[in-house]
């Protein structure tokens, strides 16, 4: 087993020149691995920055794109949705205005043609959406199919609603049928 001892280095072997050459030989050796090494890792980093602030300004321009596109659409849907309803709203029939409907029928059935057997307002009403009363009618008319499609066709061009809710054709004699139909109508809100 060596035992060691440590190194004595006498100082008068110690010069001032090699010294201060050591420190001169150190200090190029770490300003050549600066500007070898560490320098263009540096200007690297710095490039990575500036393109990592310039992808989150794009990105940034993109989200607030994307938010301006999502909200005109919905101002567009909620456009549409208000117009609808104020459609449907204003082709709602007055409430209490019952006869205008029997006459309305009554004149219908006549411009097609169609015999009136019966016209019966029915006493059952439901509610379709928030609050909208439907007001349903039954009627009994005579004539040909031909001149029940006219009919029907007619109740699109009315000015408040007025739909289908059954409709039964039974033929009698050709070209006289006895045509059952149920419709409604929807009055304003209460």
């Amino acid at each position: 087993m060596k035992i060691r001892t440590p190194l004595k280095i006498p100082p008068e072997t110690i010069r001032f020149p090699f010294v201060l050459g050591a420190i001169g030989v150190y200090l190029a050796f770490i300003a050549t691995c600066h500007f070898l090494l560490l320098n263009p890792q540096i200007k690297r980093y710095a490039e990575l920055r500036q393109k990592q602030s310039a992808l989150n300004e794009l990105y940034l321009q993109v989200r607030a794109a994307d938010i301006e596109r999502i909200l005109n659409a919905l101002q567009k849907e909620a456009n549409y949705l208000q117009n609808a309803k104020q459609t449907f709203t204003q082709r709602c029939l007055p409430r209490g205005d019952f006869s205008r409907v029997i006459n309305d029928l009554n004149r219908l059935a006549q411009k097609n043609k169609l015999k009136v057997l019966s016209i019966d307002p029915l006493t059952t009403s439901d509610k379709t959406g928030a609050n909208y009363p439907k007001i349903r009618f039954a009627l009994r008319l005579s004539g040909s199919y031909a001149q029940a499609l006219n009919l029907l066709n007619d109740f699109r061009n009315m000015l408040y609603w007025l739909l289908i809710d059954n409709l039964s054709i039974v033929y009698s004699q050709p070209p006289e049928s006895t045509i059952n139909l149920i419709v409604y109508t929807i009055t304003e809100p209460i």
